[in-house]
């Protein structure tokens, strides 16, 4: 096979990885320039950046920890697996919440029946970039819990045309490889609250981040470079058996929370200046491959609310028979297409959470 489309490509040209190298020289204008970028997407009041949108997370709760005896973050039981890891190493509970075959996000019905008084936070996760247009009900029904929106994997979604990151009291991204803007590595949390802000720091502040150096930067530089030139059809077709084996499946067993570098930086800054373009020609692939799909039996398509715009990270599709998904799977994979099947187990059987198989259906 001469060409193999890869499940997740951020586009990148070599003049950006060029122009990205400007970050090496011109101390912490990156990082300004940088957050200047993200305040023209989603106009917060505060940025932090750090080594990607996990480390972030677990940040996050270690700031809310501060402010609340609390113990419990309600997760949606299918999601990354990355994110109960951070739960746990910051010494609080995770409980599972169902989820919709609707967007396949967390479902309102099944909310309420687990908030407590022992709630920390809820966390929202736009998953597959399919924004999850209930945040809004989640926020009001529940004005005394903090809100975490997880747009790890959303950045480009739009709720009512808004993007998404701004309902949540704090927010993170991600900019690891696989998500619409990667700098192989990298995030940023964002709110407007000022008190979770001052938290936020002095957490960061009190974990004496080693900030990164001349050579940690060049590296980032070689591993975008590499990426950039591997997710080339042509050259991922050719090297796709050696490159499989580096796809990332194990749940992180520790969680590193280290500074962003400045080159990083320079490079998100750049590659954010297309972003409204590419996040409108996400939605529209997606959207013409669900009209296609309208009417094929035996799928379970996402039903793309009205007032939602998701950039897609993924298509996801919901097989009944698992036959059929494996035929379809061999045949996409025969014409040059690659697939996922994203989180093989819901979080309930990745981990021991006193969870029954057949409690989260």
């Amino acid at each position: 096979m001469l060409k193999k489309i890869p499940i997740s490509a951020p586009y990148v040209t070599g003049r950006d990885l060029l122009f990205s190298l400007k970050g090496l020289f011109n101390s912490d204008k990156a990082k300004m320039s940088l957050k200047q970028s993200i305040t023209s997407v989603y106009d917060p009041e505060f940025i932090f950046l750090l080594n990607s949108g996990i480390a972030c997370f677990l940040v996050i709760l270690e700031s809310l920890k501060r402010l609340s005896d609390k113990k419990e973050v309600i997760v949606p039981a299918y999601t990354a697996g990355s994110l109960v890891a951070a739960i746990q190493k910051a010494g609080l509970k995770p409980v599972l919440c169902d989820v919709s075959l609707r967007d396949f996000n967390m479902s309102l019905d099944s909310l309420p029946k687990l908030v407590s008084e022992n709630t920390l936070c809820v966390v929202g996760v736009h998953l597959f970039a399919m924004a999850a247009y209930n945040l809004n009900e989640i926020k009001e029904q529940f004005p005394d819990i903090y809100l975490i929106e997880d747009c790890a994997q959303s950045m480009g979604s739009k709720i009512d045309d808004q993007y998404v990151g701004n309902v949540g009291d704090v927010s993170f991204f991600s900019l690891n490889r696989g998500k619409n803007f990667s700098t192989y590595g990298g995030g940023f949390i964002i709110t407007d609250q000022e008190k979770l802000a001052a938290v936020i720091k002095d957490t960061i502040f009190d974990l004496h981040l080693k900030r990164a150096n001349f050579s940690d930067s060049i590296r980032s530089f070689f591993k975008m470079l590499i990426l950039n030139l591997v997710v080339n059809s042509y050259v991922y077709a050719a090297l796709y058996f050696l490159l499989f084996r580096f796809k990332e499946v194990a749940v992180p067993t520790d969680i590193e929370v280290a500074d962003y570098s400045n080159l990083q930086a320079q490079a998100a800054s750049i590659f954010l200046r297309r972003f409204k373009d590419l996040s409108e020609i996400r939605y529209n692939n997606g959207m013409r491959i669900i009209e296609g799909l309208k009417g094929v039996e035996g799928i379970i398509l996402p039903q793309i609310a009205d007032n939602t715009k998701p950039a897609f990270n993924r298509l996801p599709l919901v097989f009944k028979d698992t036959e059929k998904r494996d035929q379809i799977e061999e045949a996409l994979s025969r014409a040059g297409i690659e697939t996922s099947r994203m989180y093989i187990k819901p979080l309930h059987e990745m981990f021991n959470l006193g969870y029954q198989k057949d409690e989260l259906p």
